[in-house]
């Protein structure tokens, strides 16, 4: 940085601001209740909305496959979230527009942090997509998402709530540790882009997606077909854990 004389001395000008959002994204529980709320109202009108609509039959007669269909909603879900964080890249504007003079804002950080809201949130949606396409009843599907990503952050959060149960740096708190969302988004906020978190999200989504897949399928394939799709939930849901820890 430049230097400026003041008193006969020299110092360092104020260095950019980074990080500057880091609070605002995932530092507060009001934050992921909110953001569990949002992703599981989303959710609900994929799939659970079109059975209470009686659009269902028509939806799955389409020339497309399941895996289409699926993929299709998702990918709308996760378009309609991402415009919901648009409005809030005003807020870096205006952090920009109001810095003391000679200071700035560090878009690195600003700019991983947005990547892990929108990352995370497409892993959450789809999760959404995979209980909403099982669901017959959209305030059912709407109170399993939020539930169920609940308990998600709640499993990270237990090496920290439970020391006792859970010996520092175990096989268990290990592995748990993946599941910390919170740790996740912040490491994302200071401009930190981990191979781990993302791998973890990763895995979510096509979890996610590969439920949503099979729950399509149910009423309109052999009972058969259920189980072994049941069975490849249980298995991928292994591989994924596995590989997180």
């Amino acid at each position: 940085g430049w230097l400026l004389e003041r008193e006969g001395r020299f110092a360092e000008a104020p260095p950019l601001y980074g990080a500057v959002l880091r609070t605002y994204f995932g530092g507060t529980f009001l934050y992921w209740t909110f953001h569990f709320f949002v992703v599981s109202v989303i959710s609900m009108r994929l799939f659970a909305y079109e059975k209470q609509r009686g659009t269902w039959e028509t939806l799955m007669t389409a020339p497309v496959s399941d895996a289409t269909v699926v993929l299709g909603k998702w990918l709308a879900g996760v378009a309609f979230y991402v415009s919901l964080w648009l409005p809030t890249v005003l807020y870096v504007g205006l952090l920009s527009l109001y810095a003391p003079p000679g200071t700035g804002i560090d878009v690195g950080p600003v700019a991983s942090a947005y990547l892990g809201v929108w990352w995370s949130g497409a892993a959450f949606l789809a999760v959404g997509v995979g209980v909403s396409a099982a669901a017959s009843d959209q305030i059912i599907a709407a109170l399993s998402v939020f539930v169920l990503l609940v308990l998600v952050l709640v499993a990270g959060l237990l090496p920290a709530i439970a020391p006792d149960l859970l010996a520092p740096g175990g096989r268990v708190a290990s592995v748990l540790a993946a599941f910390d969302v919170r740790e996740h988004l912040d490491d994302f906020a200071r401009g930190v882009v981990d191979a781990r978190h993302v791998t973890f999200y990763l895995g979510l989504m096509v979890l996610g997606l590969f439920a949503a897949v099979v729950g399509v399928g149910r009423g309109r394939r052999p009972r058969t077909y259920l189980w072994r799709g049941a069975a490849g939930v249980g298995v991928l849901t292994l591989v994924v854990t596995l590989a997180n820890w």
